[in-house]
């Protein structure tokens, strides 16, 4: 019994290790850390927390049976130490989860960073095309006396306008920070 709760205490303590490692992989570059990593990672701590609930009652109930062997005082420390061990596999397990499930929404967190930040740079474009948009909808109608057709300059001012609007709302947006 011994010996099955120190293995118990020593999967515990890797996953630890496993979950400070993906910890900083986080920290260091998001990227990196793919879901699975942690998905994984949880599906071991659950495996672990299975074989921890299942072994649990089992040390518990042979450390205060009235067996006469379980009375032997070598034997109870034994059962003591196992239990101990199991109870603090345990407790780890709860803060691992904890741990676990703090990694998960910080990666979903950066996923939907990076996500609002391509809504916004697409807005923006979206933004400078709009009025480029109206303008060439008003002028590609087929209308008789629109004054702008028959001068000689209409079409070099109606490009040079637009570029003109373009360019002054990507230098707007730019200045406001929304392409950083």
């Amino acid at each position: 019994m011994i010996d099955l709760s120190q293995n118990c205490l020593q999967h515990a303590t890797d996953l630890r290790s496993s979950v400070l490692s993906l910890e900083e992989r986080i920290d260091q570059d998001p990227v990196a850390v793919k879901l699975d990593d942690i998905v994984d990672t949880r599906s071991q701590l659950l495996t672990l927390g299975m074989v921890v609930s299942n072994q649990l009652p089992a040390v518990r109930a042979m450390s205060t049976t009235d067996k006469p062997f379980f009375k032997q005082k070598d034997t109870q420390e034994y059962m003591n130490c196992a239990l101990v061990n199991l109870e603090t596999v345990l407790g780890a397990m709860a803060r691992l989860d904890t741990k676990i499930g703090d990694l998960r929404a910080e990666l979903q967190m950066h996923a939907q960073d990076k996500t609002n930040h391509r809504l916004a740079v697409l807005t923006v474009f979206s933004a400078i095309f709009m009025p480029l948009t109206l303008m060439a909808g008003i002028w590609g109608m087929n209308f008789e006396n629109m004054p702008e057709l028959k001068s000689s300059i209409g079409y070099p001012l109606a490009l040079g306008s637009m570029a003109f609007i373009g360019t002054a709302m990507y230098r707007f947006f730019r200045k406001g920070g929304w392409f950083d």
